[in-house]
């Protein structure tokens, strides 16, 4: 099966051989230049899913950076003698468990509002 790419993208397209035989070149942008078979691989490789080890990593990573800017918010509360809601304690518990590797969790939480005075 011949491969093209479209050079001003890097998107892959492919044609059956039935395609071929009816003129199927002309449903390609007119940038489509022929590749071989590895130039194909290499492209389809380069759109992997990244593992789970890889998600679970950044998954983690975004939790410490969230739970760093959170620090900010619990200070400012702490300086206002704003008392702490119990959304922001479960956000921060949530965002320790994911970094701790203790949570089933896929996604980070959601950021609850800001505090108010009361």
């Amino acid at each position: 099966m011949p491969y093209f790419k479209d050079p001003s993208n890097n998107k892959l397209h492919f044609l059956t051989d039935k395609d071929l035989e009816n003129n199927g070149k002309s449903l390609l942008p007119t940038s489509c230049i022929e590749i071989t078979d590895d130039e194909a691989n290499s492209i389809i490789t380069s759109y992997a899913v990244p593992s789970s080890s890889k998600l679970a990593e950044q998954l983690k990573l975004g939790a410490q950076l969230a739970l760093t800017k959170s620090d900010i918010t619990i200070l400012r509360c702490y300086e206002s003698k704003v008392e702490i809601p119990k959304s922001w304690v479960e956000y921060r518990l949530a965002l320790r468990n994911i970094i701790s590797g203790t949570s089933e969790k896929k996604v980070l939480p959601t950021q609850p509002p800001y505090p108010t005075e009361a």
